[in-house]
């Protein structure tokens, strides 16, 4: 279990927590947290709590949209965002955040991933993906035009970040051991969160919406 009290975000500063259990063959586990959001900083992504190149926990703010000449709003959702290794797999929530205290919840059991905002479902996506005829899957190889297999998400040794999302900036450098230029990665904080977010717990295990609810009452 990892856990950590309340902190401010003001729209710049992060907080990393050092995370060894989400590795390897982690098929399992729930993420949970308390957020008040300030909406007046911050990105237009706002993170609560990320794991580089696996998870992404985080509000998308108020926008406008213009459609059939129309103008209207769009309104702050929550959204959890999961990484197979190739490709990113969103459930985007349907109910509007206001800078009020909310619950907000995670969940990732198996190839399955489901969101939840007040102790209630946002939504799920299913990890899966379509391999080509001849690809070895776990029911053996696709003797079809395609298959469609589940992935599971992808995990690494980086610590989970709370307020931001680490990324990579990939720079030039001097040098190799044979003295040539070489490309490192530079831990980069993007899409900063504001506000406060309080009592945010991992656990390995893949809490059930009875779980959830009970922790939200």
């Amino acid at each position: 279990e990892v856990e950590h009290k309340s902190v401010l975000i003001d729209g710049t500063n992060f907080l990393e927590i050092s995370d060894i259990a989400l590795v390897q063959d982690t098929v399992k586990f729930s993420i949970l947290g308390w957020i008040e959001p300030n909406f007046s900083k911050g990105s237009q992504d706002l993170t609560i709590v990320s794991k580089f190149e696996s998870f992404n926990l985080f509000l998308v703010r108020e926008s406008f949209q213009i459609q059939d000449g129309k103008t209207s709003i769009v309104p702050a959702t929550l959204n959890f965002s999961v990484y197979d290794g190739t490709e990113w797999y969103t459930i985007q929530g349907n109910t509007e955040i206001s800078e009020d205290w909310h619950q907000v919840a995670a969940v990732v059991d198996d190839s399955v991933a489901t969101l939840y905002l007040n102790g209630k479902v946002e939504g799920k996506v299913k990890l899966e993906k379509e391999v080509p005829r001849g690809s070895t899957t776990e029911a053996g190889k696709c003797q079809q035009k395609s298959c469609i297999v589940d992935v599971k998400m992808s995990t690494s040794d980086a610590d989970l970040t709370v307020g931001a999302y680490v990324t990579k900036k990939m720079v030039k450098t001097c040098c190799d051991d044979d003295g040539f230029m070489k490309t490192v990665g530079i831990p980069t904080p993007v899409d900063h969160f504001s506000g406060v977010i309080s009592s945010i717990e991992r656990f390995s295990d893949a809490f059930s919406e009875k779980q959830i609810l009970k922790l939200y009452e």
